[in-house]
């Protein structure tokens, strides 16, 4: 079922992907760094090249960014979702907030394909019901330099929750 932990997990940073550029950290803005031709990778398999979710940036005005990503939502049958939002730079984390727009509005693909509008339908249906607890809700996400990478701390409307972490590296758009 889609309710446990992991999947939240992985679903969440769909939303609200954010990194303190590990090459150059910028405590006050972690976006600042890299969002021209640099992807954020959440929980990167360096093996095998992949990624549990990706995210490009896009700067607006003021503190303000359009965060464009996949998230695989379901290990079988590889289903992804592809979501665009806008989230703020505040007090060195980036926030946002989902909504149930969010999930409507998103593209749901197997394998790089469109699911049929019938599957989608269904999937659509199940993400709503496990996301409504979070709709709403401010998630914030502070990066922390790790090693080689970054590491998440995710708040959601003020509570931070450690069981949410996830390693993530800053990757290039030709990798």
């Amino acid at each position: 079922m889609l309710g446990d932990r992991a999947l939240l997990s992985a679903i969440l940073y769909s939303f609200v992907l954010s990194a303190a550029g590990a090459n150059a950290p910028d405590p006050d803005n972690p976006l600042a760094w890299g969002i021209d031709e640099w992807w954020h990778c959440h929980e990167p398999d360096t093996a095998r090249k992949t990624c549990m979710s990706i995210a490009k940036y896009e700067k607006l005005e003021g503190n303000r960014y359009r965060n464009d990503a996949e998230t695989e939502v379901m290990e079988f049958p590889g289903i992804s979702m592809q979501t665009s939002m806008t989230v703020i730079v505040r007090n060195g984390s980036v926030c946002g907030t989902i909504m149930p727009t969010h999930i409507r509005n998103a593209v749901l693909l197997r394998r790089g394909v469109r699911v049929p509008p019938a599957e989608t339908t269904a999937v659509r249906g199940v993400l709503l019901v496990t996301f409504a607890p979070l709709f709403g809700k401010e998630i914030c996400t502070y990066y922390k330099p790790d090693g080689a990478g970054l590491k998440t701390e995710i708040s959601i409307n003020g509570v931070r929750l450690p069981e949410l972490d996830q390693r993530v590296k800053w990757i290039h758009m030709g990798d």
